[in-house]
């Protein structure tokens, strides 16, 4: 099960918040009605139905002020809570583009193939393909593109996590297969499932 909710501080803020509200309500209503049960006096009738009606005005005041610190208690914690699992998700997603680049296992080939492979599909109509990749993926390149007619590499580096950016020679095609691009295009539903992984309880 895994519970990464709300903080028991965020909770103890907003209890002390409505605490207090009620505290200054009940106080309140204290001492008007103490102050009304001295109108009992039938000389003071009239003044005492106004009194109470300022009391009950009052009291209503109060109740209302209690619902509004209390509604602002909750959107404070809420908003807190957001901002813990906002905070949460993003390190997940730090951490799995992380990963991605320092990954560089049997899986990041057979990509990297699949890419070079669609290219070379689609060079003739374009007259071949430069291809740049990462720095750090130079010399897997190097060796996967000796085998693809169509397709040249760039000794110029690329800053991506992975994956190639393919510029077709006369340069009027930008193909971007970058595990960069793939993230952003996919990046709403990657977030919504770390968010899940982390919060869901199972």
């Amino acid at each position: 099960m895994k519970d990464m909710s709300i903080s028991g501080e965020a909770r103890k803020v907003a209890d002390s918040v409505t605490k207090k509200a009620l505290s200054q309500l009940e106080s309140q209503l204290d001492e008007a009605l103490s102050a009304a049960l001295k109108l009992t006096d039938s000389s003071h009738k009239a003044s005492s139905e106004k009194a109470v009606k300022a009391i009950e005005i009052k009291a209503e005041e109060l109740r209302e002020l209690l619902r509004s610190k209390a509604a602002e208690a909750d959107l404070k914690v809420k908003l807190k809570e957001e901002s813990i699992k906002a905070e949460a998700t993003d390190k997940v997603m730090s951490e799995a583009l992380r990963r991605l680049k320092l990954d560089r296992g049997e899986w990041y080939t057979k990509f990297l193939r699949r890419i070079l492979d669609t290219l070379q599909d689609e060079a003739k109509s374009y007259g071949g393909f430069i291809i740049r990749g990462s720095a750090e993926d130079l010399n897997l390149l190097r060796d996967l593109i000796k085998g693809y007619s169509g397709l040249e590499l760039s000794e110029e580096p690329v800053q991506v996590v992975g994956g190639v950016v393919a510029v077709s020679k006369d340069g009027s095609v930008r193909l971007d297969y970058t595990l960069d691009q793939l993230v952003k295009e996919n990046y709403t539903y990657l977030r919504g499932l770390a968010s899940r992984e982390l919060f869901e309880v199972r």
